[in-house]
């Protein structure tokens, strides 16, 4: 019996039970970390592709930094190897 609660509280976490009141509250779901942020939006990378398209990310505010932090290091490493 102890068993089924568990694994009907572990199923109601999972599911999409919490979308709606986030939904409610301005809150989207981050297609990068998956969580429910009000800070979900199209931010320009720090790239240069021929397909305008890759030059943008839909992130949270977090997945952003993470994302500007990785690019950072990219090009601090492909400068360092021009020069």
């Amino acid at each position: 019996m102890l068993q089924q609660i568990y694994w009907w509280f572990v199923s109601l976490f999972m599911s999409d039970f919490w979308e709606f009141p986030a939904l409610l509250l301005g809150a989207r779901r981050c297609p990068v970390c998956g969580r429910f942020r009000r800070s979900v939006r199209r931010s320009r990378r720090s790239t240069a592709y021929c397909d305008d398209r890759l030059n943008f990310i839909v992130c949270c505010d977090d997945c952003y930094e993470r994302e500007e932090d990785y690019w950072a290091d990219m090009w601090s490493d492909y400068y360092s190897g021009c020069m």
